[in-house]
């Protein structure tokens, strides 16, 4: 390393014959460990871009946001004229360089050298040189190398402290990024040597930070290096401490504390603090971190969300979990074993963490996008998940393709239900409406790309791109290769393992062999954080809540981010200063406008504080004309200048306004304005522009005053905005360089690693080998393109394994020579190896076929520390190694069949088609007499319980069908071993599959009753499929009540029966009635569809005809749809009394939780429920039936007169959604709850128009017992209809009561109308009834 010029020439003069470049070359090396090749080509494309820069900058155009532009142009044409004062070579690396400077203004690709502020200098002086030497391509070469020599002397004496710094932090990553001291380690001296030096760094950063002029130095980066250096002295601090601990042995007490008070009062004092100390403890001791974090997850969990969410534990607890996360990730990444503690943890941690997350605050301490990418791909492990649809989802988080918020999937009181938050993860919305995006990942030779067409891998600038894999080989998610020439796909590769292998090996060499020429490329730019200068594209959202006059902005930027603000007096050169609550950024259908600002300073919170003036000003003078006239408004006068704005946004400064000025003062009084003496503010004005050259404000000239035209502000802003602004999806398309660079399309390494993890699980959920070896290699062939040394190691083993497998598949048998090499790799194994350590014990096993002499082997691999697969085979093989000797019997060939369905191996002529998979809906079960792990013995009884079970979870879930003689891969196998059981076998003369039905039907009746065996829910049917006899149980949809087995509850999550007790089953029975709500809802939709949809002629008769003229064809009515029903309310609508509390929801006032809800339906039906989800299809009416009403009666009143009342506990009884009939033969046109006390309010009307009113207790109301007993009526004398019918309640009939004449007319009108009505307000009882907010005249009879 150089310090100094004249240690460069030294150096090149000692060892590179005085070539300076030579030395850079080697030099780089060293630092990089790149080749010469690799470092010359790097070269070639700078050199190549600085060229480019300097002509692409020479054009007149200028950058987005109008400011600079052209000016390298100008002096471009200057120097053409010859008329120059200085030499052309100076001029021209002037020119060279103002062009540079302005392509990169103007989003231009541009060779940073050593600043993009600075990139013009190196390109002007080496294309000057060019011209002036004659310079061969070489020595531009040299030139940059050289150049770079130069630069690199500069950087080495650049602020040693800084370069100190960098040293402290390397230094800090050795000492925490292994485990360097175990638990019980005394204080030795690598403890006295780790304390020293985390303190001397400490004290060498506070002393760059307080005792020199560092800082100073830094202009306005001041601010950045200031708050890294402060973080860096902080993290020394904390594990400094952590140290000190670990020395005395205090680090056990030290956490066991602060748990203790995060437990008692869920705080901690200096919480932040203590946290960052406990997770250095854990950096240093892993072993503890894994031992503690259960208690730690335990702690969290029992308390209620909302004590971490405060800003004092939330950031430290995203950080520990994220740090916990990436400590422990790749040691669960490649396995399925949801039972692995470590596995468990992992996937809670990224609940909690997403769960306690906000992704507007918190973007700094973690990737949202990368952890909802693994808990979905985790979530895929889990059987009551959806395996494709969570491993898709995960693609689409890893994407940025959709937005998502853990809150909406599973609550804080679920995160330790782990296989519950992987069903609810599975239960989220579909994709029909997602956006369209694009996400790659970029290296030197190829392009992987996720769009809405799938996943593909090319090459860069490809000219024409052919797809590799056929359709016969199409992969998940539509994962495709492309290479520039066509590769030659045979039919034997979609056949042979071998031939497949040598294809995937010729795809990975074209690939390989294609190297781009675009370093930028590899070093991708990422999305920064502007400075203050910079000028960035903003979206102004909305009005910031706590300052009404600001506006709340994000950046919406190809190379930048960030938030901010936009003041009003940042808006226009005119002081805009209220908003009105009006955001001038929206276009006339509220989309967002963007626009470019400047950013003018940054908050102490990082907020950025950005201004339009100058961009607005600037645009709309391109487009102001000399002479042009306009409105304008005077704002104010300083200065000795008039200001103010055009009807466009303009800022303007009036000429003549002082003479306007003194005539309104002349003619009306000095103080006959707003402002005294200055009465032309506020005045809109016709104004001439008088020219729109320079900086500031443009002059006008006004021509008179205008009356009756508004002008404001905000408007005016609003016009400039609508006029330059741009929608967030109307950025000009970037050139393919640009493109590159846009960050938020770029996959994150750690992105890319999860993105691979996906495609590993597909591979290992694959059951046909030659595919699964597809899926290996394709994720093999990414690793390599992308680098990942470690990966390809893995694949290609697991590749060799597949390898091993199809030679068994093929010869039935384990090559010795494949033996060795099995026992070899299961010697070295460890945890690392995942889920190949499974593999590695299935061909172990397979390996032992033969080997009858050798048992102890496979007796270990039937113990349970192996996997279910393993145990089975280990017992297969052992058997048949048992019959090897007959090696010819049945019974041989049989266990040798039953290995090649464990391993989905088909051979030729004995392909078996799979029915597909186990899932919500879908069971397979192989027997109904022998049990699985049963070593083989029947037990009906121990079986016909899970198959009960697995029914009951269908009764409670959506329904689905238990397929009974197929495998668990969907094989049909058939039921040959239980029709042989005595109970199917010593029948007589009865068939066996009608008993072998009649056994289930019956099981299933005595387990849950007789209603959940009628056909309309029930059903079994025998069936042949692939030769074999498989019983389909089906229950066609969920029972209306709960369904119980042997007194549990059990849903159907995934695959999997889940026993759901305590807040569990309270949550799974309001889901379960929300849904059968819509499940009803969407029937009755579909019903009332259908009956749209049949329409009869009104006229028959003219249907037929004696005249032969040809037929005329009529449309069809259009079915309505089940949306179409829903929005068709009924043409009436059942009334209620006005009195009493009918609140269904809790949005509306006085709302009292119901204790069921009972609904009337047009079809004279109705139905109770214990949720209300608003409403329903051919609802009439829905009473909220509350806790002091379930003894009351319920009182229906028909448009005859008649009425009846009906006890209520005669009605709650029935289960949620049950239909009940009610009477038909008169319309139901009124319906209420009341007590036995009250009265009941009735007004009738005669012929003549006169009305008649009555009062009955609601005692002496005609009874019934059902919603079919038909009512009574008891208005005797002739009346022409019903007008209305009240419920008055006990407590308020003294006030009706007190003013009759004659109480028995009211209290009890006998067989009479009742007392003759006037509804005016001269009637006293009219009058009392309109104080009580009654209207007694409203008619209930309305549509009917």
């Amino acid at each position: 390393m150089f310090y100094s010029i004249k240690e460069l020439v030294e150096q090149a003069d000692l060892d590179f014959q005085g070539n300076v470049a030579d030395l850079m070359i080697s030099t780089e090396f060293e630092l990089t460990g790149r080749e010469r090749e690799e470092v010359l080509l790097l070269m070639e494309r700078n050199l190549e871009v600085m060229k480019a820069s300097v002509e692409l900058g020479l054009s007149e155009k200028k950058s987005r946001s109008g400011l600079t532009g052209g000016d390298a142009a100008k002096l471009d044409h200057y120097i053409k004229k010859g008329k120059t004062l200085s030499d052309f070579t100076v001029l021209s690396a002037a020119r060279n360089a103002i062009a540079v400077n302005e392509h990169n203004a103007k989003m231009g690709l541009v060779c940073a050298t050593p600043t993009a502020g600075s990139a013009g200098c190196l390109p002007a002086v080496l294309t000057a040189a060019i011209q002036k030497l004659g310079l061969t391509h070489e020595q531009q070469l040299d030139f940059l190398f050289a150049a770079g020599a130069f630069g690199l002397v500069i950087a080495n004496n650049a602020y040693s402290e800084r370069m100190a710094g960098k040293w402290v932090r390397k230094v800090l990553r050795q000492l925490t990024s292994e485990p360097v001291l175990a638990p019980d380690t005394e204080l030795c001296d690598d403890y006295a040597q780790m304390e020293r030096v985390l303190r001397e760094i400490r004290d060498a950063i506070r002393n760059v930070l307080e005792s020199t002029t560092v800082l100073n130095d830094c202009g306005e980066q001041r601010g950045i290096f200031q708050e890294r250096l402060t973080t860096l002295t902080e993290q020394c601090s904390f594990y400094h401490s952590a140290v000190e601990y670990i020395a005395v042995g205090r680090h056990i007490k030290v956490i066991d504390s602060l748990f203790s008070h995060l437990e008692i009062s869920h705080y901690v004092y200096h919480a932040a603090e203590k946290l960052e100390v406990m997770m250095c403890i854990f950096n240093l001791l892993p072993d503890l971190m894994e031992q503690r974090m259960g208690k730690f997850f335990d702690i969290v969990t029992s308390a209620e969300e909302h004590y971490w969410k405060t800003d004092t534990f939330r950031r430290a607890f995203i950080r520990l979990l994220d740090f916990y996360i990436s400590e422990l990730y790749d040691e669960v990444a490649n396995t399925t074993d949801v039972k692995r503690p470590d596995f468990r943890n992992v996937f809670k941690a990224l609940a909690i963490q997403l769960l306690l997350a906000d992704p507007a605050r918190d973007a700094d301490l973690y990737d949202a996008q990368l952890s909802y990418g693994r808990l979905y791909r985790m979530a895929a492990c889990f059987s009551t998940g959806s395996p494709d649809y969570l491993l898709r989802r995960s693609v689409l988080s890893l994407s940025d393709a959709m937005a998502i918020s853990a809150a909406s999937c599973f609550s804080w009181d679920q995160v330790n239900q782990l296989s519950l938050i992987a069903s609810r993860l599975s239960e989220q919305v579909t994709e029909e409406d997602l956006p369209d995006y694009n996400k790659n990942y970029l290296t030197d030779r190829i392009r992987l790309t996720a769009d809405l067409s799938g996943i593909s891998v090319a090459p860069l600038r490809c000219e024409s791109k052919q797809a590799v894999l056929p359709p016969a080989v199409m992969l998940w998610d539509r994962l495709q290769f492309f290479t520039e020439k066509k590769l030659n796909w045979p039919n034997a590769a979609l056949k042979s393992l071998p031939e497949a292998h040598r294809l995937w090996n010729e795809l990975e060499r074209d690939l390989e062999s294609r190297h781009s020429t675009i370093e930028q490329l590899r070093q991708v730019r990422r999305k920064e954080r502007p400075e203050r200068g910079d000028e960035v594209r903003i979206a102004p959202y909305a009005i910031d809540p706590e300052n009404p006059n600001r506006l709340l902005c994000r950046i919406d930027d190809d190379y930048y981010e960030g938030e901010g603000l936009l003041p009003g007096g940042n808006l226009a050169p005119y002081n805009v200063k209220y908003l009105n609550g009006i955001n001038p950024f929206r276009g006339p259908n509220g989309e967002q406008l963007c626009v470019i600002a400047l950013i003018e300073g940054i908050t102490p919170d990082g907020r950025y504080i950005f201004s339009t003036k100058n961009m607005l000003q600037e645009d709309l003078k391109e487009i102001a004309k000399f002479g042009e006239q306009l409105n304008c408004l005077v704002v104010s006068h300083a200065n000795g200048g008039w200001v103010g704005f055009a009807e466009n946004g303009l800022g303007v400064s009036f000429e003549n306004a002082g003479e306007f000025n003194q005539r309104l003062c002349d003619n009306w009084g000095e103080d006959s304005g707003k402002v005294p003496g200055r009465p032309l503010i506020g005045k809109v004005v016709r104004v001439t522009l008088l020219g729109a050259a320079g900086l500031g404000l443009v002059p006008v000239e006004i021509v008179d005053i205008v009356d009756h035209v508004h002008l404001d502000q905000v408007s005016a802003v609003a016009n400039w905005a609508r006029h330059f602004g741009e929608g967030p999806d109307e950025q000009e398309a970037p050139t393919e360089e640009e493109e590159v660079f846009v960050a938020n399309s770029l996959f994150t390494a750690e992105q890319l690693d999860e993105l691979m993890l996906v495609l590993n699980h597909v591979a290992m959920s694959e059951e046909n080998l030659l595919r699964r070896f597809h899926y290996v290699s394709a994720v093999r062939l990414l690793a390599k393109l992308t680098d990942r040394e470690q990966l390809i190691a893995f694949y290609d083993k697991w590749r060799e394994l597949l390898g091993m497998l199809n030679f068994y598949a093929v010869n039935h048998r384990i090559d010795e020579a494949y033996a060795e090499q099995i026992q070899q790799y299961r010697a070295d194994s460890s945890k690392a190896d995942g889920h190949l350590l499974e593999d590695l014990d299935v061909l172990y096993v397979l390996s032992r076929i033969g080997h009858a002499d050798e048992e102890n082997g496979l007796l270990d691999c039937t113990h349970q520390g192996a996997s279910q697969l393993v145990r089975e085979l280990a017992a297969m093989v052992m058997a048949a190694n048992l019959l090897s000797r007959d090696s010819f019997s049945q019974t041989h060939k049989d266990i040798l069949e039953r290995i090649d369905e464990l391993l989905h191996i088909t051979r030729e002529g004995q392909e078996k088609k799979s029915i597909g998979r186990e899932g919500i809906k879908t069971e397979f079960k192989t027997s109904l007499v022998f049990p699985p792990n049963n070593g083989m013995k029947p037990d009906i009884e121990k079986q016909t319980h899970n198959v009960l079970r697995t029914l009951s979870a269908f009764f409670n879930t959506q329904g689905g069908t238990l397929y009974l003689g197929v495998n668990d891969h969907g094989i049909p196998v058939g039921l040959h071993n239980d029709l042989a059981y005595y109970k199917f076998s010593n029948i007589g003369n009865k068939d066996p599959y009608d008993e072998y039905e009649r056994y289930i039907r019956i099981a299933v009746r005595d387990a849950f009753g007789p209603d959940h065996t009628s056909d309309d829910i029930f059903q079994i049917e025998c069936r042949e499929m692939e030769g074999k006899k498989v019983f389909e149980v089906k229950v066609l949809h969920p029972h209306v009540e709960l369904t119980r087995w042997e007194g549990k509850v059990f849903e159907r999550q995934g695959s999997e029966n889940v026993l759901l007790e305590g807040e569990l089953l309270a949550d799974f029975e309001k889901r379960r009635s929300k849904r059968l709500y819509e499940q009803e809802n969407e029937r009755r939709a579909l019903a009332h569809a259908e009956d749209v949809e049949t329409v009869e002629p009104e006229d028959e008769s003219a249907a037929s005809t004696s005249s032969p003229e040809p037929s005329i064809p009529v449309a069809e009515p259009k079915a309505a749809s089940a949306t179409d029903a829903l929005a068709e309310a009924p043409t009436f609508r059942i009334a209620t009394d006005t009195l009493r509390n009918n609140a269904l929801t809790d949005d509306e006032e006085a709302y009292i939780v119901p204790v069921r809800f009972l609904t009337f339906f047009e079809d004279n039906t109705a139905q109770l429920t214990s949720d209300y989800y608003g409403m329903q299809a051919g609802e009439l009416l829905t009473l909220a039936i509350h806790e002091n009403e379930q003894k009351a009666w319920l009182i229906l009143g028909y448009a005859d007169g008649s009425l009846v009342r009906i006890p209520l506990r005669n009605l709650l009884d029935k289960t949620d959604y049950q239909e009940l009939k009610r009477a038909a033969n008169q319309p139901l046109v009124f319906a209420t709850i009341a007590q036995e006390s009250d009265a009941l309010f009735t007004l009738t009307a005669d012929t003549r128009g006169g009305y008649a009113m009555r009062l009955d207790s609601v005692n002496r109301l005609p009874q019934g017992t059902s919603l079919q007993s038909g009512g009574e009526c008891l208005i005797k004398d002739g009346f022409e209809r019903i007008v209305n019918w009240e419920v008055l309640p006990e407590q308020i009939l003294p006030s009706i009561k007190n003013l009759e004449r004659r109480k028995s007319s009211l209290d009890s009108a006998e067989d009479g109308v009742g007392s003759s009505f006037v509804c005016n307000e001269s009637n006293r009882y009219y009058t009392a009834l309109r104080n009580l907010s009654l209207d007694p005249a409203r008619n209930i009879l309305a549509g009917h």
